[in-house]
C-alpha cells in the first residue's frame, strides 16, 4: 500500500475501479450466458409437437393440476416426487393421481378407438 494520503487514495481509486470493470465484465458474461440458455430453450420448446387429436383430447378431459402433473412426468420427463415437488403436492399425492389421470386417458381413448354402437356416454 502507498505510504501518503494522496498517492494511498489514488491506489484504492484504481482498486475500486478495477473491480468495477470485473463486475460489468462478469454482469456481461452472465447476461451473454442467460440469453444464450433463453434462446436453447426456446429452441428447444418447439422441437416437441404437442400431442394432436385424440390424446389432446383425452388429455384435456382431465383436470388442470393432473394435467399439469402428466405433462411434467411424461414430456418433461421428471419423476413422479420431482413433478410433485413443483406441483406442491405430496408426492404419494402424486403417484394416485398419475394413475388415474393415466386411467381417466386410456378410458378415454378406448371409448374413442371403439365401433360405434360399442361407444358408452
Amino acid at each position: 500500500m502507498p505510504e501518503g494520503e494522496t498517492e494511498t487514495r489514488m491506489w484504492l481509486y484504481g482498486i475500486a475501479r478495477n473491480v468495477l470493470r470485473n463486475a460489468h465484465r462478469t454482469l456481461a458474461r452472465r447476461s451473454a450466458a442467460v440469453e444464450k440458455l433463453k434462446e436453447d430453450f426456446t429452441a428447444a420448446a418447439y422441437e416437441v409437437e404437442p400431442p394432436h387429436g385424440e390424446v389432446w383430447e383425452a388429455i384435456a378431459t382431465l383436470p388442470a393440476e393432473d394435467a399439469e402433473l402428466l405433462r411434467l412426468v411424461y414430456w418433461d420427463g421428471l419423476n413422479s416426487h420431482e413433478a410433485a415437488q413443483i406441483v406442491g403436492i405430496n408426492a404419494s399425492t402424486a403417484r394416485s393421481r398419475l394413475s388415474k389421470a393415466r386411467a381417466t386417458i386410456r378410458t378415454v381413448l378406448e371409448q374413442a378407438n371403439a365401433p360405434a354402437g360399442e361407444r358408452h356416454v
